[in-house]
Parts: structure tokens; C-alpha cells; sequence
């Protein structure tokens, strides 16, 4: 019965590989799509902050943008560290296959490890893969704040009426009250 729990071993091993090239080439296509698609929206960047609809709070600015800047560093940052170590991982887990001139055996034990090894190594260049969706998301954000500046303008929560019969004309709301 063991001869049949390894050959079960090594088969569900294969099939696992298997599974995470196919999750490897998914996000690998989900990344090309999104970089493309960041590159057209670059591509047909729109800038259309509304000046003159929007009110800028000098010391708010600053700080919205130094925060999104901090933001947007601190998301590279993280991006790039995880490429590292994804990469790192993959150099350490040293060659996939195990040389059978090195001698020490062979058999069921030594193809089960080889598995276990190739496994590794497609789980970590998919996790490098999606490191890479960290700089998407990064450009993203630099694209959709230059096209807005919504980090340099005061929020427009402020929801306001029109009172009809009002002479001269008055809105109500936060900041203009009925008296």
C-alpha cells in the first residue's frame, strides 16, 4: 500500500504544480492587461481639476499632499521589498531538481522533494508577479491625483440648497446657516 501512497503523492504533487503555473500565467495576463491599460489611460490623461468650482485650504493641501506622496513612497517601498524577497526566495531555493550524480539515492523520496521544490519555485515567481501590482497601483494613484488634484482641494461634502423665495439668493448648509 505504500508503493500506492507514493505513486498518489507524486501525482497530487504534479497536479499542485500544475495549479500554480496556471494561477502563475493568470496573474502573469491580469498584470500585462493592467499595465496596458495604465498606459492608455496615461495615454488619454485628462487634466480637469475644476478650478473654478473647488476651494484650496493652503495648510490642508500641504498636508493631504505630503500624506499622499508618503503614501505613494510607502506603497513603491512595499512593492519593491516584496519583488526582493519573492526573487531572493527563488535564487535560495537553489536548482529545482536534484542532480542524481550527487548520488544519496534516488526513488519516490527524491521525486517527491524535486516536486516540492518546483512548487516553491512557481509559487514564488507568481508571488513576484503580484509584487508588480503594487507599482500599478502606484501609478494609478500618481496618474488620478495629477488629473484631479483632489489632495489639493477642500472636500465637497457640504451639501447645500437653494432657498427659492430668498432675496438676495441664500444656500443653506455647514457653512451658511438660516438664520
Amino acid at each position: 500500500m505504500s508503493f500506492l501512497g507514493d505513486i498518489f503523492n507524486i501525482v497530487t504533487g504534479l497536479s499542485g504544480i500544475f495549479d500554480k503555473i496556471d494561477a502563475l500565467e493568470q496573474d502573469g495576463a491580469q498584470l500585462v492587461s493592467q499595465i496596458k491599460g495604465e498606459v492608455e489611460a496615461i495615454k488619454r490623461f485628462k487634466h480637469d481639476p475644476k478650478w473654478k468650482t473647488r476651494v484650496i485650504n493652503v495648510p490642508k493641501a500641504y498636508d493631504k499632499t505630503k500624506e499622499f506622496v508618503v503614501s505613494v513612497v510607502d506603497e513603491l517601498h512595499d512593492a519593491l521589498a516584496s519583488l526582493i524577497s519573492n526573487i531572493k526566495a527563488i535564487k535560495g531555493s537553489g536548482a529545482p531538481i536534484s542532480d542524481p550524480r550527487a548520488g544519496g539515492g534516488g526513488g519516490v523520496g527524491t521525486v517527491l522533494g524535486d516536486i516540492t521544490k518546483v512548487a516553491l519555485f512557481v509559487q514564488e515567481c507568481d508571488n513576484a508577479i503580484k509584487a508588480l501590482s503594487g507599482f500599478v497601483d502606484a501609478l494609478r494613484k500618481i496618474r488620478e491625483e495629477l488629473e484631479t488634484f483632489d489632495d489639493l482641494f477642500l472636500g465637497q461634502t457640504n451639501k447645500r440648497k437653494r432657498v427659492a423665495d430668498a432675496k438676495p439668493f441664500l444656500r443653506l448648509g455647514k457653512l451658511h446657516q438660516l438664520s
